[in-house]
């Protein structure tokens, strides 16, 4: 990968990332601004053990250094990393949490482009809209214990900051909406949403009016990204996102 690099990460049994068998390659969240392999690795191993599959986890730029775009690069060269690799299009399944969810979406509607078509999307509680007022109007933007609204205030002005100073074609990079771009032809698609909801929502029902497939989760009493921290217990978890990945492969494969 030539701007950035990416961890490798796989329970214990689960054989190597050889091209045989699945994989997933993992976007963390953290508003595009924190987080990393090392923060998620709690969630990464968890995952790999339960789809029984490598995972790989990208550490992409992020802002305000660098922009949206940049990090989408790092996400397109993990994945043909994959492909390099040996592994073909439906083996691989995007997974991200949060700010990784939006960056999922996104590079899957990069691959449409390149005629590719992944095995499935897991969006665990997805920051999937940059724009800000659909959040802040949501009714439940005031139990929100993480982000206050004004935080996502600064999260624009961020994003924002960052694509002004990245020119492409002698322009400021553009702002990317992939809830914009949703067509039917993408992945089947699993969404976990939180308590700031609109985005995960709209995007259903996106995917729906396109004829798409897509299932929407919700959890009870749980925080944004709740699916991040994988210690309840066995019973508990197999109802989480991070096995959707493997349910997803499954289903893909028997179609």
């Amino acid at each position: 990968m030539p701007n950035a690099t990416a961890q490798l990460v796989r329970a214990p049994g689960v054989r190597a990332a050889d091209g045989a068998g699945r994989v997933v390659l993992y976007l963390h969240g953290g508003a595009f601004v924190m987080c990393g392999p090392n923060s998620h690795s709690r969630i990464v191993n968890a995952l790999s053990g339960f789809a029984e599959s490598p995972v790989l986890i990208v550490d992409y730029r992020l802002i305000p250094k660098h922009s949206l775009g940049m990090a989408l690069d790092d996400c397109h060269d993990a994945y043909q990393w994959l492909r390099a690799r040996g592994y073909r299009p439906e083996q691989i399944v995007l997974a991200g949490d949060s700010a990784g969810g939006y960056l999922a979406l996104a590079l899957a509607q990069r691959l449409q482009c390149d005629d590719e078509k992944p095995a499935a999307i897991v969006a665990i509680s997805p920051l999937l809209q940059l724009a800000k007022g659909p959040k802040q109007d949501h009714p439940n933007i005031g139990t929100d214990a993480m982000f206050p609204a004004r935080a996502f205030d600064a999260l624009a002005a961020w994003v924002r900051a960052a694509a002004a100073k990245n020119m492409v074609d002698g322009r400021p990079e553009d702002l990317y909406e992939p809830l914009d771009h949703i067509e039917s032809s993408l992945p089947p698609t699993l969404y976990s949403r939180f308590r700031l909801r609109s985005a995960a929502a709209r995007r259903a029902a996106g995917r729906r009016q396109a004829g798409g497939g897509r299932r929407l989760c919700r959890g009870t009493g749980l925080a944004r990204s709740g699916s991040s921290f994988p210690t309840r217990h066995t019973a508990g978890a197999r109802s989480d996102p991070f096995v959707a990945s493997d349910r997803a492969v499954h289903s893909r494969r028997h179609r």
